[in-house]
């Protein structure tokens, strides 16, 4: 229902304090206004709507409330009408003037007639404006039935919702409250008893709820509302949904508000993900108030700061780019990082870690489990908390196929600025959370599409994931990305002279020429399923690659992949140092499958040719050629993979066999993280 004072109302007013004369309002007036919503704002400009009229009544009593607000009323007897009316003005007959206007819901005035009673209707109008009660010369206390006490007690039962939702948390769940449980009956489940907060709401749950499914997957929502009995007695209630479809809060038929939260997804009859969120106030009591007995014989009465240990401030990291930002294919297992290792310090935004497309989001947070396609944020995220200690959160938004261009600030998708709602989430859910880091893995659409400006691109995304997310947070982010690999894949493989598909060369120019911007390393010696998208293996691999990326530069050093720091023609020679090599370079064809001239290649404007590839005693690479001559181009790993999905899967796709001898070892296996030379192609 809408209510507000006309400009012509408000003009009498002030009119009349101006002249000190006494405000007289006599008359309701009541419509039946063909199409109106209740619900819309109501313009102050608006008139009696004379068609529509279908009564008219004089005030009948008048209530001071404070100085400030008064009440009008009338009461339509049971002899009054028949009529129907959705629209009520307050207005002066005196002064020609409609003071107020009330929109509300189809109202149907019934009249005594023989065999049946009619209704009986009080109508209030509410008025506030400084020093109206003097204005109009009313000083009687209102009666109790000229007050709505309906919507004051409605009121205070949202600011108590809103109070326990700002000082608790949104949506949370007291231990294993309404956590869903399978049962020994084939395709039943259990809602566990107990307690939880749904939008602020305390529910309670004193029984086992038995829910049955004949399909799936499914959600399970818990439907939350405040509602009465026959006895007057108001407490929340609660209802649940099976559904495969999302749900959102909503309003029934008799105007009752529902809040709805989703407790889990059934994936099959034993696979159940829950989705509650378990760090509410009763748990942060329990942990920040432990307690401590202290014998003042043996101890000092004090503590000082070196008695305690600190606690790391929690760190959020962002990610986003395109389908293979969203995880592996092919559903290799990965028991490395699934189920989660460290469910109490590495949480994630519900319901997982990066929502592929334009999927519901959510402003909770839950522990990261992985889905059937496992992204890099485990294995990062378990690094950083191994080495560093402290609590992590990672989330993102990503999009298959999309380019630069659909995935930007202010792109078609909304990807952007769903990222930025992701970030606002977690510093609502967690406001001490220092975001640390972006990450992009993106760049296949726009090689497809012979994007020469990708450089520019990157550092534009860079540049404006650092203002955006500052600007919300006050942090300071780097952002790191990786280099695609999958030219091949696509099969663009003509070699060191085409020059479609970009990407992986425009990936390199704008880490070389921005400095938020850090290349972590290419995908070709990791494992892939076909033509672009790695195995959930090679992104958990992948996730190690950024976590000592990212090490590094929380350190406050320069991160670097393995790359070209200078290239020189020297006689019939091309010596190449590198950037980023951690201890001695080494061709390794074990790891990734041996490619002629070990990766290199190289033309020029007299057809000279490589004779022979090695590493020489100042480590670096020697490239020996029949001659250098004009338009001499020397190259790596650049479009001189076999071509197609099952050769990029069988790693023959785009590689060269060159690496560093980094000692750094996998977390979970006796594998060594090595820095892999980055695809490059350059001129002389």
């Amino acid at each position: 229902m809408a209510q507000v004072i006309t400009f012509a109302g408000e003009k009498l007013f002030a009119t009349k304090a101006q002249a000190n004369q006494q405000l007289d309002i006599d008359t309701f007036i009541f419509a039946n206004v063909a199409g109106q919503d209740p619900t819309a704002a109501i313009d102050r400009n608006e008139t009696i709507p004379t068609g529509s009229v279908v009564f008219q009544q004089d005030v009948q009593q008048t209530g001071r409330i404070n100085d400030n607000v008064v009440v009008y009323s009338t009461v339509l007897d049971s002899v009054t009408g028949p009529f129907e009316f959705n629209w009520v003005g307050l207005y002066s007959s005196a002064n020609q003037t409609l003071v107020a206007i009330s929109h509300v819901p189809s109202v149907v005035k019934t009249i005594t007639a023989p065999g049946s009673a009619g209704n009986t209707l009080n109508r209030n109008f509410g008025i506030e404006y400084s020093g109206i009660a003097d204005l109009a010369g009313i000083s009687v206390s209102p009666q109790t039935w000229q007050l709505d006490f309906t919507a004051r007690l409605s009121g205070m039962d949202e600011l108590t919702r809103q109070l326990a939702s700002d000082m608790n948390g949104k949506d949370w769940f007291i231990d294993d409250g309404f956590k869903i449980v399978p049962r020994s009956t084939a395709n039943t489940f259990s809602v566990t008893p107990g307690v939880g907060y749904v939008s602020g709401l305390r529910v309670e749950l004193k029984q086992e709820h038995i829910l049955t499914l004949q399909t799936y997957s499914q959600f399970v929502y818990v439907d939350a509302y405040f509602d009465g009995d026959a006895s007057s007695q108001w407490r929340p209630k609660v209802t649940f949904t099976v559904s495969n479809t999302e749900m959102d809060d909503y309003i029934d038929v008799n105007g009752v508000q529902h809040y709805v939260f989703k407790l889990a997804v059934i994936n099959d009859s034993t696979e159940i993900k829950d989705l509650r969120n378990l760090n509410g106030l009763a748990q942060k009591i329990g942990y920040l108030y432990k307690p401590e007995v202290m014998d003042f014989n043996y101890e000092n009465p004090w503590r000082k700061l070196s008695d305690y240990e600190l606690v790391k401030p929690t760190s959020a990291y962002l990610i986003t780019g395109q389908s293979v930002a969203g995880g592996g294919v092919g559903g290799d297992a990965t028991p490395e990082v699934k189920p989660a290792k460290y469910p109490n310090n590495i949480q994630m935004l519900s319901p997982q870690p990066i929502i592929d497309g334009l999927g519901q989001m959510s402003d909770f947070l839950v522990p990261l489990e992985e889905s059937s396609r496992v992204t890099i944020g485990s294995s990062w995220m378990q690094g950083m908390h191994e080495k560093e200690g402290g609590d992590y959160i990672f989330s993102g938004q990503a999009f298959g196929g999309k380019s630069y261009d659909e995935i930007k600030k202010g792109g078609s998708t909304g990807i952007y600025e769903r990222c930025l709602e992701q970030v606002s989430a977690v510093k609502e859910a967690k406001p001490e959370a220092i975001y640390k880091a972006v990450s992009i893995i993106h760049g296949e659409q726009d090689g497809i599409n012979n994007n020469n400006n990708y450089a520019n691109n990157l550092i534009e995304w860079a540049g404006d994931f650092f203002t955006d997310i500052k600007a919300i947070t006050g942090d300071d982010v780097a952002v790191l990305f990786c280099q695609t690999a999958t030219a091949g894949g696509y099969n663009n493989i003509g070699g060191i002279s085409e020059t479609t598909f970009p990407t992986p060369l425009e990936q390199l120019k704008a880490h070389k020429n921005s400095a938020l911007l850090n290349l972590v390393c290419s995908k070709y010696h990791l494992e892939y399923f076909d033509h672009s998208h790695l195995t959930n293996k090679g992104q958990v691999m992948l996730g190690e690659y950024y976590e000592k990326a990212m090490l590094k530069i929380e350190s406050g050093n320069t991160w670097s992949p393995l790359m070209p720091a200078t290239i020189e023609a020297v006689g019939n020679k091309i010596i190449i140092s590198f950037l980023g090599a951690v201890g001695n370079l080494v061709f390794d064809e074990t790891l990734v499958k041996p490619i002629e001239n070990k990766g290199f290649a190289y033309v020029d404007d007299n057809g000279n040719t490589i004779t022979d590839v090695r590493v020489n005693e100042n480590n670096q690479v020697e490239v020996d050629v029949t001659g250098v001559s004009t338009g001499a181009v020397i190259s790596y790993a650049y479009h001189n993979g076999a071509g197609g999905a099952a050769n990029q899967s069988a790693g023959l796709g785009d590689r060269g066999n060159l690496r560093d001898s980094d000692t750094t070892l996998s977390k979970y296996s006796s594998a060594k993280i090595y820095n892999w030379c980055v695809i490059f192609r350059e001129e002389l």
